[in-house]
């Protein structure tokens, strides 16, 4: 599998950095988890074919994850893709498709098939991969629940596995205590390095086999602290590797 960083920037407007995106090449299946702002410069960058895409698996919906979806879609329109597109989503189907037709992304018009899907349903598709809940976007309960707006506040992380190997992608979390029963058995992880206290992020040394890629922004003391242990990476835009 190849694992190729489309974008690593956190959630604030970076100069010389896209947003969260991440393609996965594997031997059956190329996934693309998350569509930050940015990706669709990047499929040209990195002469992505429009056609190599089967899956695109949004984490969850704040912009820096999603936005680049809209962009990325009109590309394939553009470079006349053909091929389906199964997109799976965390929540508000309806919304997402409506806000398609916004943007005058028609469904009908695309010249390919999309398919709408719960990020929850992936697994019936694709027995190598399992999701998990993440509680990044828990602290908007107050608000959702005042103001009765129809978000979920679901948010997700992903495993999946190839080759014998585990590679877990956390996508934004509040701290590593949350998923630290997901991260078993993993032998590659790509983390977000700006949310979790810095102390906590060095335990992953004692639960990941191969290699923990920090993405999503990272601060100056965690860059200080794992500069000189091998088992840590602080990945960039087109940054891969492969196992």
């Amino acid at each position: 599998m190849l694992v190729k960083f489309l974008g690593t920037a956190p959630g604030m407007p970076q100069l010389n950095q896209r947003h969260s995106s991440i393609l996965l090449q594997g031997d059956n299946l190329t996934i693309l988890f998350d569509c930050g702002e940015g990706v669709s410069q990047a499929f040209l960058k990195e002469r992505i074919n429009v056609d190599d895409v089967d899956v695109i698996f949004i984490s969850h919906t704040h912009p820096d994850h999603l936005a680049g979806i809209y962009m990325l879609l009109q590309h394939f329109y553009l470079q006349k893709r053909t091929k389906g597109l199964d997109i799976y989503l965390p929540e508000c189907l309806d919304i997402f498709e409506s806000s398609l037709d916004y943007m005058y992304i028609f469904k009908d018009t695309l010249g390919f098939p999309i398919n709408l899907m719960y990020c929850e349903q992936i697994g019936d598709n694709h027995n190598e991969i399992a999701i998990f809940v993440t509680n990044h976007l828990e602290r908007y309960t107050d608000f959702v629940k005042k103001n009765q707006v129809p978000n979920k506040m679901y948010s997700f992380g992903i495993s999946i596995v190839e080759n014998g190997k585990k590679l877990t992608y956390t996508s934004d979390i509040t701290n590593i205590a949350e998923v630290w029963d997901y991260l078993q058995k993993s032998d590659y992880l790509i983390v977000d390095a700006l949310h979790p206290e810095e102390d906590e992020m060095l335990d992953l040394d004692n639960v990941i086999k191969e290699k923990v890629y920090l993405t999503h922004g990272i601060t100056q003391k965690l860059t200080f602290l794992v500069e000189n242990n091998p088992k840590y990476k602080i990945a960039k835009d087109g940054d891969s590797f492969s196992f």
